[in-house]
């Protein structure tokens, strides 16, 4: 959702100039990507420490992501430094809607 509404700002912003506003998008998300490539690198790294588990995770994986208990949530917080809330912390900008 981040990703199609800052594209859909970047366009109504560059006159839906594609290579402009594509450009523009990238920039934009840069960090947002590549956090989310670290958060996701590390907590592959914490969970997945051998194939067996993995396994188990991959079987089980629709529950955990979709209905964590508290006690997971909680545990997971503490492997990153900004808390599980890792995609709350994106500043969202107010785009004006475009007038061609």
């Amino acid at each position: 959702m981040v990703s199609a509404y800052v594209l859909a700002g970047q366009l109504a912003t560059t006159g839906g100039d594609h290579t402009r506003a594509l450009a523009a998008y990238q920039a934009e998300l840069d960090e947002f990507v590549r956090r989310s490539r670290v958060f996701a690198r590390g907590m592959a790294k914490t969970l997945l420490p051998s194939p067996r588990r993995g396994l188990t995770l991959l079987e089980n994986g629709k529950e955990l992501a979709t209905c964590p208990t508290s006690g997971l949530t909680r545990w997971l917080a503490t492997l990153n430094s900004k808390g599980i809330r890792l995609f709350d912390s994106f500043p969202m900008r107010d785009y004006q809607p475009c007038t061609y």
